[in-house]
């Protein structure tokens, strides 16, 4: 299924960060789609480079991709919001990083 795109709606914030190595960086998301129900993360490396799902929240609960749920602290704030946590910054976490807003639908 493919959905309609609505990046109006989606706000991340802040729009830039600059860390250093050992420090945290936090990501919040929000949306105001009716009815989409799960919040999306993903990281892009280098320019250009691959898209990397990082895992989503549905409802109130977080699902990582298996082997970076120690990487990444993912938390929901309300149906519509969310924050995404990384704890101790590495020099590969240097990268883009996005959120999208989804519908869940039952396959």
């Amino acid at each position: 299924y493919t959905g309609p795109s609505d990046s109006s709606n989606v706000q991340q914030s802040p729009p830039g960060l600059l860390k250093s190595p050992g420090q945290s960086a936090e990501i919040n998301c929000s949306h105001t789609i009716t009815g989409y129900d799960r919040i999306l993360w993903y990281k892009q490396s280098g320019r250009g480079g691959a898209w990397m799902f990082i895992g989503y929240l549905y409802t109130n609960m977080p699902y990582h991709e298996e082997e970076l749920k120690e990487k990444f602290s993912l938390s929901v704030d309300g149906r519509n919001n969310a924050i995404m946590t990384i704890p101790s910054i590495v020099d590969t976490d240097n990268a883009v990083y996005f959120c999208a807003a989804s519908l869940h639908s039952a396959a």
